[in-house]
């Protein structure tokens, strides 16, 4: 369930992409071009690895998000202030947890 609406929304989204840029409206009316990048995806075996090193498994959404793309920028203004989803090592990097495989 949650891979196929995934798959359908960041596909959408890509579509609408002109030079990984699209033109919004934002607040109080005003137009502005933002930018979107998306990281390669994360294979199946580094999900797994960051759940045993984490000793959680990643809510469903996340995993199939990982699966199309290990991060990535959106909403990126010239001035800052974009949502950034993290990659798996990020993840892991704030979280503190170290491989001592």
């Amino acid at each position: 369930m949650f891979e196929e609406l995934i798959h359908k929304t960041l596909d959408g989204l890509k579509k609408r992409l002109v030079d990984r840029k699209l033109m919004i409206q934002g607040e109080m009316g005003r137009v502005e071009e933002v930018g979107f990048s998306f990281n390669e995806p994360a294979t199946e075996e580094e999900i797994q690895d960051f759940s045993r090193r984490a000793g959680f498994r990643l809510p469903d959404d996340y995993w199939a998000f990982l699966r199309h793309c290990d991060g990535a920028t959106l909403f990126q203004p010239w001035y800052g202030g974009q949502m950034e989803l993290c990659r798996l090592s990020e993840v892991e990097s704030k979280l503190g947890i170290v491989d001592f495989s």
